[in-house]
């Protein structure tokens, strides 16, 4: 093959993988070997433990736990971990393998919670819609999510019913499928929103009018501070609902959309005004909100919640080299996250 074909075949496989972009425009995968890139060569176990010696030092005995914790995860998961880490003193290789598993615990245990406000949210939501649409000749109140007068905008509002329309016809799921065959392709509010997921019903949410949304804000939660800040909640409980579905990084993670924290709460989580948009873009923020989210649940799940706590306060104790700022988490933050049961 001369260089102009060589061109031609490595150029077909830079693309042989697109992503569409406003249908319009794509954006392509580059071929690296064209691209004045320097190419990475692939690693195997041993030599990935010589990479990581450079930035902290391992012995015979970690370097054994460390061969056996790369057989099953992925080095370029884990070496961000090493990166945020290795400059910390008296860091070891066990202290870092002990964050990532820190993180998997928080991940297990916020993805519980989250699809417990799943559950609730998706039945406020039905409730509160179904007794506060207005039903007219065009639209009954059990399809009222395809009345764009719900929405806050013609525009986003479209596209939220296009998006049920496209989820309802080619998801196979059996409740979908029996209102397919045996309802004429007729789909109640009840059937569609027990299907969604989890983003599909924060972006209804956020996207239907004021009136609606609000209605919907007091039905869980019966606070009026809670009307103008549910909406802020929401996304973050999406982002670490998102991440701990996906198994991705809790350490150092910055939310770009921080909380919004209510007024009279803030001096008491966050007296330091300097640090409060950092410790609000990290995990301790999110941790905020959940507790606020569960102070309303029942002293099952609140128990829960506080034995999470705990055990997180354990575990971090437990990492002598692990960076709280990493986390955002105040030296007092267990005090502040702990829901007195009554």
């Amino acid at each position: 093959m001369n260089r102009n074909g060589k061109r031609r075949f490595y150029n077909s496989l830079g693309t042989s993988i697109k992503i569409r972009k406003r249908s319009i425009k794509k954006l392509v995968i580059e071929n690296g070997l064209f691209k004045e890139q320097r190419v990475k060569p692939y690693f195997d176990e041993d030599e990935i433990i010589k990479k990581i010696n450079k930035s902290i030092f391992i012995n015979d005995s970690d370097n054994f736990i460390l061969k056996n914790f790369l057989h099953k995860n992925s080095y370029f998961r884990f070496n961000i971990y090493v990166k945020l880490m290795k400059d910390n003193e008296g860091i070891t290789i066990s202290d870092v393998i002990r964050t990532y598993q820190l993180d998997e615990f928080i991940r297990e245990n916020l993805f519980i919670f989250s699809t417990r406000l799943e559950i609730f949210w998706k039945k406020k939501i039905i409730d509160t819609l179904c007794a506060e649409y207005q039903e007219s000749h065009l639209y009954h109140v059990s399809q009222c999510y395809l009345d764009k007068d719900l929405y806050s905008g013609d525009e986003w509002g479209q596209k939220v019913i296009n998006d049920f329309s496209s989820f309802f016809y080619t998801n196979k799921s059996p409740n979908f499928k029996h209102h397919h065959n045996d309802k004429k392709n007729y789909l109640p509010i009840w059937a569609l929103v027990e299907e969604l997921t989890f983003g599909q019903l924060t972006t209804f949410i956020s996207q239907i009018k004021p009136t609606y949304s609000s209605a919907w804000a007091m039905a869980c939660y019966n606070n009026p501070k809670y009307k103008s800040t549910l909406n802020s909640w929401m996304n973050v409980v999406r982002l670490y609902r998102n991440k701990s579905a996906h198994g991705s990084r809790i350490f150092g993670l910055k939310a770009v959309n921080v909380p919004q924290i209510i007024r009279k709460d803030f001096k008491y989580y966050f007296p330091n005004k300097q640090e409060a948009n950092l410790r609000k873009s990290y995990l301790y923020g999110a941790l905020y909100v959940f507790k606020h989210l569960l102070i309303y649940e029942d002293n099952f799940t609140q128990r829960s919640w506080n034995r999470f706590l705990l055990e997180l306060n354990n575990r971090i104790n437990l990492i002598s080299g692990l960076d709280q700022n990493l986390y955002g988490l105040p030296e007092d933050w267990f005090q502040k996250l702990r829901i007195m049961i009554i």
